[in-house]
């Protein structure tokens, strides 16, 4: 292997279309002996994710992040080496990692040392782009669900065509539920090929009065729009049981949602607090829920479903696409097709 490698780096904060290029002679890692419980991966796939773009764009981005910094979270590769201490995985093999946006290399590279608890294998026979699609989204699909649903329970998905939505579906309808989802005219076929139940099209429709009119049936409500309507979660109690509950998946750091937010989690009802429980949702690294997650891709339980695959060489255009919003599933980036 080259001492040097290829990778997309950031050199300050700001927006990421203006902040990112690719460097040519960027020193390999692993060139040495690797720490114990590391192994080092060829990076085959990355898939994009909205915190790539983000927190680089936050106003204290420069005091949370160390420049020059290879953006990316979500890959699939082969692994080149692992520490004499590491089991359950060998050179050859390949895995899917979800690696941390704020210290760790990230997934724009082609190379990356991972340390123990961000990886898991995947069956060898399950194609990249797919797997390496099958992290971040797929796991805050899934830690957004287990334990929050039964078999015979109701979901409602508002935003069943992106990255969690998509995952969101296919993980409910294993687990039992009945499913609705709201989303665009276009994307119904899709929604419904995933198993949704039932779909809410909200440009034809009110989401919140279709919901309204169901009555308490709903035990989850998992939000992944940003900027849903603000009378979506005001009128909570009329959709959701009384053990119900509403998860944010996509926070929108307005007033409006700021507010009810703080109504949701923080206001006791007697001070206009809602009457159900409201969660603002942080994805969790736990390498047991990725275990199974890559289980059910390899057993074609769940699928990725791919927007679009950009080459390595278009990483800054696959952003532009993510950015846009209008995404179908997850976009991937491509480095090494081998």
């Amino acid at each position: 292997m080259a001492n040097h490698m290829r990778a997309w780096r950031l050199d300050r904060s700001g927006s990421i279309l203006q902040t990112l290029s690719l460097v040519n002679n960027v020193p390999r890692p692993g060139g040495g002996t690797l720490l114990p419980d590391q192994i080092l991966v060829k990076v085959a796939s990355a898939a994009l994710n909205h915190a790539d773009h983000r927190i680089p764009a936050l106003p204290l981005a420069r005091l949370m992040i160390t420049m020059p910094k290879t953006p990316g979270v979500d890959l699939s590769g082969r692994v080149m080496s692992v520490a004499p201490n590491v089991t359950g995985v060998q050179t050859g093999d390949h895995v899917i990692a979800r690696l941390d946006p704020m210290k760790a290399p990230g997934s724009l590279s082609e190379y990356v040392v991972i340390n123990k608890g961000a990886w898991t294998p995947i069956a060898k026979d399950v194609n990249l782009d797919q797997a390496a699609g099958a992290t971040t989204t797929a796991l805050a699909a899934y830690q957004a669900l287990k334990g929050r649903v039964s078999q015979g329970d109701k979901v409602f998905i508002n935003g069943g065509s992106g990255g969690v939505g998509t995952f969101a579906i296919q993980i409910a309808k294993m687990f039992g539920c009945h499913v609705t989802v709201a989303c665009s005219t276009s994307k119904i076929a899709l929604c419904k090929d995933l198993g949704a139940d039932e779909i809410i099209d909200y440009r034809t429709s009110s989401v919140t009065e279709h919901l309204i009119k169901t009555g308490q049936v709903f035990k989850l409500v998992i939000d992944n729009v940003a900027n849903s309507p603000l009378n979506l979660p005001q009128a909570c109690e009329q959709y959701l049981t009384p053990d119900g509950r509403y998860v944010y998946m996509n926070a929108d750091m307005s007033l409006a949602f700021m507010k009810n937010l703080i109504r949701g989690t923080a206001l006791p009802t007697f001070l206009g607090g809602y009457r159900r429980q409201f969660e603002l949702f942080v994805t969790k690294d736990n390498v047991d829920d990725m275990a199974h997650i890559a289980n059910w891709v390899a057993e074609k339980k769940i699928k990725t479903v791919v927007d679009k695959a950009f080459p390595f060489e278009a990483t800054t255009e696959a952003y532009e696409r993510l950015i846009q919003g209008s995404a179908t599933g997850k976009i991937i980036v491509q480095i090494d097709k081998t």
